[in-house]
């Protein structure tokens, strides 16, 4: 009896499960799932075990230029649906060892396919197991994820409440399930779909990350569990864009105390190089920027770190602070290099204060890296060539292009439906920003948006190749670089052979 209880205790209350996705494309994603570890801190704060598994952080494959995602597309759709992959035999083998009473999977659409496939090998392995889904796809589309009978429950939103008293009813019998906000779940052959939960009002109310519950994190590096969120919620109205389903539109942003005392946390415990902040706009809230900011220097914590936002929330006086306190990076989503284009796709910002934030970050010594996006289905051929055109005038230490990809829930989507762009029976798994099926266009056939994919997918490639050339030349910042992959040669070579095209 002693011994059968013993082994229980290895087993969790819940296994987190970010379903696989870059392993299909010989890709790994080497960063912590932040979102998953938020759960799994409030879980245990609240006397649940709690284990966060992340299958795409693995020993094989790179994480060299998401840009190659593309060129191994095809690679993707043989290997997802096929169970007896190493990928999904891998994950089998983490199910039996741990069997958790519960299984929750984070689902966003371009992963959509991935996660049925594991709730699938999930009931294969214990049909008793409750398998709960989360995440921005399930909270859009809580009917169709139900629908498939492979998910007993559907957290919707911010889950970190939810959750926990979801759990306190499946594991401990407590409460009633109707009572329990921001749930959805079939009873009596009827989907149910409890009121809203509102969204966590006091952000730094949440326990820090936490960082020990991911079973797989041998493989990660110092700077993987640098990745940190100081708000949530976004104001923009941006068509490509469903952040606001989940987070809402108000920004909730957290105390720069309480933002810092994680930093000192994370600083201590792993010594990473870089941190970075996962913020839709870093630089939202001018007066917690400086808080912020003021506190770094004050307290004399020397980090270098880099953030995203916005070229209409970038100023002179922002970013001399922010360089003053170590910030190395900024993240612009610039998207088109057409003022016609921005203006229909709701930015809000135009060309030339895109080109302005780049300059000021440029004076005062900061990189910037680039987001863009081609394929909107009005977009012309010349227009594209405009976007590349002012890729190469900016010239950034990284840019990156994206598919316009028409998400749920997102204008983007409802204007491709109503062009009947898109079929009805919908393939989330063709759903992600570097997914050639993705380019739906009125302008242009499928030859010429093959080869406009082909044309500038190698410009930006070579852009990047050259500047992490000239980068490398620096000897300060090759030092910074050797010391960030000590713990991986192997992740070292792999970029040294992407730079050098060997």
């Amino acid at each position: 009896m002693g011994k059968m209880k013993q082994e229980k205790t290895k087993n969790p209350d819940i296994l987190l499960i970010d379903p696989p996705w870059y392993r299909f494309f010989n890709q790994r994603s080497s960063t912590k799932p932040l979102g998953l570890t938020y759960l799994s801190a409030s879980l245990k704060k609240n006397g649940f075990s709690a284990l966060v598994y992340k299958p795409d952080l693995s020993p094989a494959g790179d994480t060299i230029d998401a840009l190659s995602t593309t060129r191994r597309y095809q690679s993707y759709l043989l290997r997802i649906d096929n169970l007896g992959d190493s990928a999904w035999r891998e994950i089998k083998g983490t199910i039996l060892k741990y069997l958790p009473a519960a299984v929750g999977i984070t689902v966003v659409s371009a992963k959509y396919r991935s996660a049925l496939n594991l709730a699938r090998l999930i009931k294969k392995i214990d049909s008793g197991i409750k398998i709960i889904a989360g995440g921005p796809h399930s909270t859009i589309n809580p009917a169709e994820v139900l629908e498939t009978k492979l998910f007993d429950f559907v957290v919707r939103g911010e889950g970190e409440d939810t959750l926990v008293e979801l759990m306190r009813y499946l594991i401990r019998g407590q409460g009633n399930l109707a009572d329990i906000k921001g749930v959805s779940y079939y009873k009596n052959g009827e989907i149910i779909n409890n009121p809203q939960r509102q969204l966590i009002k006091n952000l730094d109310s949440l326990p820090f990350p936490d960082n020990d519950s991911i079973i797989n994190k041998k493989y990660m590096l110092p700077d993987d569990y640098a990745y940190l969120m100081a708000s949530r919620g976004c104001p923009y109205r941006c068509i490509f864009c469903a952040a606001y389903k989940t987070w809402g539109r108000k920004v909730r942003t957290r105390s720069a105390i309480d933002l810092i005392n994680e930093i000192k946390e994370i600083k201590d415990r792993y010594q990473p190089v870089y941190f970075h902040f996962q913020d839709d706009s870093f630089t939202i809230n001018k007066k917690f920027i400086d808080s912020f900011c003021f506190r770094l220097k004050k307290e004399s914590i020397k980090i270098r770190w880099s953030c995203e936002t916005r070229a209409d929330l970038i100023s002179d006086e922002i970013v001399k602070k922010m360089k003053k306190s170590g910030c190395y990076k900024v993240i612009l989503g610039a998207e088109s290099g057409n003022d016609f284009i921005l203006k229909k796709i709701k930015k809000d910002v135009n060309c030339g204060q895109i080109e302005k934030a780049v300059k000021i970050c440029k004076k005062n010594g900061l990189e910037t890296s680039l987001f863009f996006m081609i394929g909107f289905p009005w977009e012309t051929a010349k227009e594209i060539k405009e976007t590349v055109n002012f890729m190469e005038k900016l010239d950034p230490q990284y840019a990156v292009f994206s598919v316009a990809t028409p998400y749920p829930a997102t204008e983007l989507y409802r204007v491709c439906k109503q062009k009947g762009l898109l079929p009805d029976d919908t393939d989330w798994s063709r759903f992600f920003h570097q997914s050639p099926d993705m380019f739906l266009s009125d302008k242009l056939g499928r030859d010429e948006i093959r080869k406009i994919m082909e044309e500038v997918e190698e410009k930006f490639i070579r852009h990047n190749r050259k500047k992490h050339r000239i980068k490398l030349l620096n000897p300060l910042r090759l030092l910074r670089e050797i010391k960030r992959f000590y713990r991986q040669p192997q992740e070292f070579l792999n970029k040294a052979k992407y730079i050098l095209k060997i």
